[in-house]
């Protein structure tokens, strides 16, 4: 139907251009105005609309997770916050140099200046459970530019590591460990295990404490045995976890 459109428009005969230029002055300006208007309807109306500037954020929280951990690391109270930005705007990085950049936390103004893309601060262990950072982008291209972004919050965790099918371990050495999560740890000889099973307590390997070798050669088949890891932050006695596990001999 596009196409019988175009034929009718751009493809006069001799006949029909002179019927045109003879339908007097007033219908000549405003046929002529009316195929200006389609030609520029055909050759810009159907361009695509444009796209508006996006933020890409990106943030980390250098709390502490095991070497291999592949998901994000999260925040907890007091955890050191980087974020950082930029504008993409058609497809390309925008320059914002010359552009007053605001941030604010958790509905607090933070800080401003010409291009500061990013911004550093502890997290808040009183807000709930997020970190609400707003970045406004002054003056682009002659208006605002605001973005919202919410960053969960974490608590510190233990997790016993029992490669036992069932939770069934056998008559002899079976050994366990235990991984820190989230504590504000630079590293995991920072924090400290303390083992017990069945109420007893119970100590990790010399030299890597988080290592239990739970002993059942004393031990009846399908005896119960519930194991408890806690851990803690050698640096910060407020950063403290435990974890519970269930098990039986075979």
């Amino acid at each position: 139907m596009r196409n019988n459109f175009q034929f009718s428009i751009f493809n006069f005969s001799r006949h029909h251009f002179l019927d045109f230029l003879g339908a007097g002055p007033r219908l000549w300006r405003w046929q002529f105005a009316i195929i200006l208007f389609v030609i520029w309807i055909l050759s810009f109306g159907f361009s695509g609309a444009q796209v508006a500037p996006e933020f890409m954020v990106t943030w980390k929280a250098n709390s502490y997770a095991p070497a291999g951990y592949q998901g994000k690391i999260l925040p907890i109270a007091n955890t050191p916050i980087e974020v950082s930005f930029e504008l993409i705007d058609g497809g390309k990085l925008a320059d914002l140099s010359r552009n007053e950049i605001r941030w604010y936390l958790n509905g607090n103004f933070e800080k401003s200046g010409k291009g500061l893309k990013s911004l550093s601060f502890s997290a808040d262990g009183l807000n709930g459970n997020n970190q609400q950072v707003r970045i406004t982008v002054m003056n682009y291209k002659g208006t605002e530019l605001d973005e919202i972004v919410d960053i969960p919050m974490a608590v510190p965790e233990v997790v016993i590591d029992a490669p036992y099918p069932d939770n069934q371990v056998g008559i002899g050495e079976n050994f366990l460990t235990a991984l820190l999560y989230f504590f504000n740890l630079d590293n995991a000889s920072q924090g400290a295990i303390n083992w017990s099973a069945n109420g007893a307590d119970s100590q990790g390997l010399a030299n890597n404490p988080e290592i239990l070798n739970l002993d059942t050669k004393d031990l009846d088949s399908n005896t119960p045995i519930n194991l408890q890891a806690s851990a803690r932050n050698l640096l910060n006695p407020f950063e403290i976890a435990v974890k519970i596990i269930n098990l039986a001999t075979k």
